[in-house]
């Protein structure tokens, strides 16, 4: 089976910050395999918000899937901190897509898969 096209999902302490482990939630495979399902159920099982680039078709695919109510902002809105609440958590919908966004300059990035 080619690794491309299987959904690969671990929980990683991804940081140590003031003595205690910070946890992140890592969906990575191929595309149509299930990944912004996984991302968006984990984003509601933990009362997070999702951040993309067009959070009106993120929440078209989410009702698709029968989903309603689901907390999305833009990067635009990430970057000028519009509608953020401090203590809910993130996650980034395609992380390619918003390092380019946010951040042009970036021309490479190291990912562990662990």
């Amino acid at each position: 089976m080619n690794i491309k096209n299987e959904l690969t999902m671990s929980q990683k302490a991804a940081s140590f910050n003031k003595g205690r482990y910070l946890q992140m939630f890592i969906v990575s495979g191929g595309r149509g395999i299930g990944k912004t399902k996984k991302l968006i159920e984990h984003a509601i099982a933990e009362n997070g918000i999702i951040v993309c680039r067009d959070p009106e078709v993120l929440r078209a695919r989410a009702h698709k899937y029968g989903i309603t109510g689901l907390n999305v902002i833009s990067y635009e809105e990430l970057a000028n901190r519009i509608i953020v609440h401090p203590s809910k958590p993130l996650f980034i919908h395609d992380l390619n897509s918003f390092i380019e966004y946010n951040f042009q300059e970036v021309k490479g990035y190291t990912f562990c898969d662990e």
